[in-house]
This record gives structure tokens, C-alpha cells and sequence, in this order.
């Protein structure tokens, strides 16, 4: 079945949307990235021939990293806009 969704993914309406079609909301970087390899993603990455275990852990990591990296820019350039 497919999953289509035209509303407005950033409306109040959607957490209760999300919760009627069973959907988790990950509403931020750190909390979607987290769910990168847990247990069902590693399967279904495996089944498919897409990643290994050990390289579900890998990228995810690599994806944090780039989170931090990013988030650090972005952190840093503020600063030195109101300084």
C-alpha cells in the first residue's frame, strides 16, 4: 500500500495524523538518525543487499558526525553575527 501524504508535514494537524496511520513522528535530525539502525532497518537493509550490520552502524555514525559538523557551522556563524 502506498503512503501518500499532501498536508503540511510542519502542521499541528500532523503528530495526530502520523499517530492514526501508525507512523512515528521523528521530528528532529537526532531522533530520525537514531532509528538508522535499529534491528528492523539493519534486517531490511541486509534482505535487500543494501548494507551490512556493521555498515548500518558505520553510517549512521558518519551521518551524526556530519549532523554535528553541520550544526557547529551553523552555531559558530551566529555567534559571529551578533559579536
Amino acid at each position: 500500500r502506498h503512503v501518500i501524504f499532501t498536508g503540511n508535514g510542519y502542521s499541528s494537524e500532523w503528530p495526530v495524523e502520523a499517530k492514526k496511520r501508525g507512523l512515528p513522528n521523528l521530528h528532529n535530525t537526532p531522533l530520525a538518525l537514531a532509528t538508522f539502525n535499529s534491528d528492523k532497518a539493519k534486517k531490511l537493509f541486509k534482505d535487500m543487499g543494501i548494507f551490512t550490520a556493521e555498515e548500518c552502524d558505520a553510517k549512521k555514525e558518519v551521518m551524526f558526525e556530519n549532523y554535528c559538523t553541520t550544526l557547529g557551522v551553523e552555531v559558530r556563524t551566529l555567534i559571529d553575527m551578533v559579536e
